[in-house]
């Protein structure tokens, strides 16, 4: 069954803009700290049209992904634009968030301090590691958030994605027509996942 916390994270940012940003934090990112067995049972089925819809979504947004990087990897320009853009944003995020590497690596412990107390069956642990990992989260979610909407990285954003998005039409045309629909699923699905609970 999906994550619905991890796919509504990913669905709260246009899905063109995810393409974007995600790209510097990728490589720090930890995986999400495991719910515990209770937690996983008590989630309610999606709807066949939401699943529907997530399953369009999920597909469309693999082969728009793997268009994205091949128009990069074909280009050194790109691949420039996409390094300062990088290092751009990761520049605003360390200097709104100063413990930013501290708070990925406490991450990281807590992964791993979740799937022991997983293993020993200690939901108490288990939950107060979730609680803790739940609130970093939001702590660099809020510095990246803050990060993005400098004027500055907006407009270094709006050119790397013309410029992206122009590489990409030369292997397919029909790309922003694709971006469109993924943009449209994306609000479609906050809306449906609002609607029956998951927000």
């Amino acid at each position: 069954m999906q994550n619905i916390g991890a796919l509504m994270g990913r669905l709260t940012i246009t899905a063109m803009a995810a393409l974007l940003v995600a790209a510097p934090l990728n490589a720090q990112e930890p995986p999400p700290v495991t719910p515990p067995p209770q937690q996983q049972m008590q989630q309610p089925q999606l709807p066949d049209s939401v699943q529907d819809m997530m399953d369009e979504y999920q597909e469309l947004n693999e082969e728009v992904g793997m268009l994205q990087e091949q128009a990069i990897a074909g280009s050194e320009e790109l691949q420039e634009r996409r390094d300062a853009l990088d290092e751009l944003i990761m520049g605003k995020i360390t200097g709104i968030e100063p413990e930013f590497e501290a708070l990925i690596e406490r991450l990281n412990e807590l992964e791993q301090e979740a799937q022991a107390a997983q293993q020993q069956q200690d939901m108490e642990t288990l939950q107060a590691l979730m609680n803790e990992g739940q609130a970093i989260q939001e702590r660099l979610q809020g510095a990246q958030n803050e990060a993005l909407e400098s004027e500055e990285v907006e407009e270094h954003m709006n050119e790397f994605q013309d410029h992206l998005i122009a590489e990409m039409t030369e292997y397919d045309e029909d790309v922003p027509e694709k971006i469109e629909r993924l943009e449209d699923l994306a609000e479609r699905l906050n809306a449906a996942l609002e609607e029956i609970g998951f927000a």
